[in-house]
């Protein structure tokens, strides 16, 4: 294949490259080399999965968020000694985008308000129940599946956050306790705070952020499945540890766990990806967004630590105080201005 006819090689305004068979860059355009900062970046962006499929012939392509103004399309070919790669533009607009994800998830969402109404008239059924909890279970992948996508891509286009005043302690354990429900076979401690602790931060997506965390330290916390929730408050700052006993994660994986896209075993760097790749990409975007930051520890064969810290901030004001003071006011107000009447009547 002749590589400047299929991309308009070097005159193309979009990023073209030529890779070898270990995906390294023979041959890149202007664009591709202000696009790519590092030559093993393809490498480190695909998954084991994709990369699987490229080295048995076949075209990958998905939606890639490179920019926060702009969505584009990564679109690998595999060829005679290697593979040609190029981003365009996604068709459509970000807006598009974010509104065909917004109306799968309705369509899921109403499965689920519908199936289990089904239930009642299937109760003699075996068969049929099964079959509708196996959706359900599907459904659910797919729903979680679906929204970390609607989160990529607000995160990426720096869409506005519904920021309110939240009492962190309380919105952890109302957390907590969801979670340990419907993983009933693990089990979370949590550690709280004797007093509020207030955050500014949107609601939806601290609890998209803190359940990624747990959620991935419960899968990878060993038979126990045992895993140890803390919030501190500190000087300027609240901090949340989320810690498990698992076998940790091995050095190579943890650098780059945090990824867009990047799915591995955490016990090792074989070729299994056990996950879609963007939760913990959107916990370390979400907290950079809330102003906040994250760490990660770990140490292969003694379990993770993460912690992250977001800005504190100051209770809301509350609002019974406030309105029977305006409810006073108003009265007073009418007090005086009587009796400045009557004062001026009777020449006080």
């Amino acid at each position: 294949m002749d590589l400047d006819s299929a991309f308009l090689f070097d005159s193309a305004v979009y990023p073209c490259l030529e890779l070898n068979e270990n995906f390294e860059p023979v041959r890149m355009n202007a664009a591709a080399a202000e696009c790519f900062s590092s030559p093993d970046i393809l490498h480190t962006l695909l998954t084991e999965d994709e990369l699987q499929l490229l080295r048995c012939g076949q075209p990958v392509q998905r939606p890639w968020y490179r920019r926060a103004d702009r969505h584009e399309l990564l679109q690998i070919l595999p060829v005679k000694n290697g593979y040609l790669a190029a981003v365009s533009p996604l068709t459509g607009a970000a807006n598009g985008f974010q509104e065909s994800l917004e109306r799968m998830i309705h369509d899921v969402q109403g499965l689920f308000a519908t199936l289990p109404a089904l239930q009642f008239f299937l109760q003699e059924n075996t068969q049929s129940l099964q079959m509708m909890e196996y959706v359900l279970r599907q459904g659910y992948g797919l729903l979680r599946e679906l929204t970390d996508h609607r989160w990529c891509s607000r995160l990426a286009s720096g869409q506005m956050l519904d920021l309110q005043t939240l009492d962190l302690n309380e919105l952890l354990k109302v957390l907590c306790t969801a979670i340990q429900t419907v993983m009933p076979d693990s089990s979370i401690e949590y550690t709280d705070t004797d007093a509020p602790v207030y955050v500014r931060a949107d609601r939806a997506l601290l609890e998209m952020i803190f359940t990624h965390l747990v959620r991935n330290s419960i899968q990878f916390s060993g038979d126990e499945r045992r895993v140890a929730v803390s919030l501190q408050q500190l000087r300027s700052r609240a901090a949340v540890q989320v810690s498990d006993i698992g076998l940790g994660i091995q050095p190579q994986v943890a650098a780059h766990i945090f990824e867009l896209y990047y799915s591995c075993d955490p016990y090792d760097d074989g070729d299994t990806a056990p996950g879609s790749g963007m939760g913990l990409y959107i916990v370390r975007q979400g907290l950079h967004a809330l102003g906040g930051e994250i760490a990660l520890e770990t140490e292969f064969g003694s379990g993770t630590k993460t912690t992250f810290t977001l800005p504190l901030t100051d209770g809301p004001v509350p609002e019974v105080h406030a309105a029977v003071s305006d409810y006073t006011m108003d009265r007073l107000s009418c007090v005086q201005l009587q009796f400045a009447a009557l004062g001026a009547r009777i020449k006080l």
